[in-house]
């Protein structure tokens, strides 16, 4: 029934969507009534269905929304989208089907939006203003021990869900010089790789510490502590000089470093240190060689993994695990991969070894001899569901 007041006609608001047709007649304040009128169309357009944001995957440039299909009615006129860096979202696109794509963002930036729905008939709904964050954010990891040989293992915690990129630098082995010659330690290695991480996951990074040159005038041999996450020991003896080997950098699934809780299983990447340097005490090339790289899938040239077992010459002696010195001085090998120990150096100014680069993921990229001084470590969030 439609009551009237004067001259104000009260609205009907039970009227469902679609065509219907009104009836009407006036009543006396004494109870005549009139005739009822001729009936009269009335379009009910109640607009479309609010839409329902049901996911908004993001790239570094990109933000999908996927709204639920609107159902309301069949006479859609337009759908739009806008976007923008406020919650009130001003620029426009057009919708891609029923969902809204908004491309050429920035990286690492929070994009407000929202999907509005006109019909024929000129009634717009609009969704709620939705807000998602661009990937692209980098998280550093430098570094943090003091000497080089020492460090601790750093935490990142997944902010979310989606794809991270994974990059490690291991450290540089330490440089050993007598004045004369030079052996520069080996520079550490990159690797990198992409992969698919749960929020709220941890991951733990150990950055390698570079290592260092060891002097030693005495006829019985002196060490210098490698490089932290790895490196092996420089030895020198009879005024030879070595250096350490570079740590390895890790990221891993567990809480350790190279030979002390981490295994193939519970390590994401590893890139591998440099070689330590070695001298003698003349001033001739021949008193001395480049050490190994780190980098390589395997350990590069200038030791052997494990105990080397030198036959040929048997004025070599086991000084320590996984440090052989023979003549005056041999550099540490350079931490590396997890399915291999560290490595040892040979012969009068033998460098070490570069460390080994691994990953338990597949697609990882490796590159040999990048990294000078300490090795370094980031994670770069590349696409967020």
């Amino acid at each position: 029934n439609v009551t009237v007041t004067g001259t104000t006609q009260d609205s009907v608001s039970s009227f469902t969507e679609g065509t219907h047709y009104v009836f009407y007649r006036t009543v006396s304040q004494a109870g005549n009534k009139s005739e009822w009128s001729n009936p009269q169309q009335v379009n009910i357009d109640l607009g479309p269905t609010v839409a329902t944001l049901s996911s908004a995957p993001s790239t570094k440039t990109q933000i999908t929304a996927n709204y639920t299909a609107t159902t309301s009615i069949s006479d859609i006129k337009s759908i739009k989208c806008y976007y923008g860096t406020t919650n009130d979202p001003a620029t426009e696109v057009a919708a891609t089907g029923n969902n809204c794509v908004f491309t050429n963002l920035s990286q690492d930036t929070t994009y407000y939006f929202k999907k509005c729905t006109t019909s024929n008939s000129d009634v717009t709904t609009c969704s709620d203003v939705s807000s998602k964050l661009t990937a692209g954010h980098t998280y550093p990891f430098n570094y943090n021990g003091t000497t080089g040989a020492n460090g601790s293992v750093q935490t990142f915690t997944v902010p979310y869900t989606g794809t991270y990129k994974l990059e490690a630098y291991g450290a540089q082995g330490g440089t050993a010089s007598n004045g004369a010659v030079t052996s520069t330690g080996g520079k550490g290695g990159y690797i990198y790789v992409t992969t698919s991480l749960t929020a709220n996951t941890t991951l733990y990074v150990a950055v390698g510490g570079q290592g260092q040159q060891k002097y030693e005038t005495g006829g019985t041999a002196s060490y210098v502590s490698g490089g932290y996450n790895g490196g092996a020991q420089g030895g020198a003896k009879d005024g030879g000089r070595a250096g350490s080997g570079g740590g390895a950098t890790t990221i891993a699934r567990a809480n350790g470093t190279i030979g002390n809780g981490l295994s193939a299983s519970n390590t994401l990447i590893v890139a591998g240190g440099g070689g330590g340097g070695a001298v003698g005490t003349s001033a001739t090339s021949s008193d001395y060689a480049t050490p190994g790289d780190g980098g390589n899938s395997t350990p590069t040239v200038g030791a052997k993994l494990g105990v080397y077992n030198q036959t040929t010459d048997v004025s070599w002696n086991i000084a320590t695990t996984n440090i052989l010195l023979y003549g005056t001085a041999t550099g540490g090998s350079g931490g590396g991969s997890v399915t291999e120990t560290i490595g040892i150096g040979l012969g009068k100014g033998t460098p070490g070894w570069g460390g080994a680069s691994y990953s338990s993921i597949a697609g990882a990229t490796m590159q040999t001899g990048i990294k000078s001084n300490n090795g370094y470590a980031q994670i770069t969030i590349e696409t967020i569901n």
